[in-house]
């Protein structure tokens, strides 16, 4: 993992690298992550996903705002 981290790092200079998924969701794989990410030649912060299925957040997103202008179409009067 930490190879992989360090590809990333060198191709796409973040400022942070978020873990999400179910690797994420564990403390103990995230330590183990920044334990030996930290030893390597450009170590940057690592933290945990706040939201467990982001992909999903943004579907959920979608479908309030869809919902919300089909209320809003349906509460206009129709055109004479």
């Amino acid at each position: 993992m930490s190879g992989v981290l360090c590809a990333l790092v060198s191709l796409a200079d973040p400022r942070t690298i978020v873990i999400g998924g179910e690797w994420g969701l564990s403390p103990t794989l995230i330590g183990g992550i920044e334990q030996h990410f930290g030893r390597t030649p450009r170590p940057v912060p690592i933290t945990a996903a706040t939201l467990p299925s982001p992909e999903l957040r943004a579907a959920r997103v979608r479908a309030v705002d869809e919902l919300r202008s089909l209320i809003i179409r349906s509460t206009r009067p129709a055109p004479a």
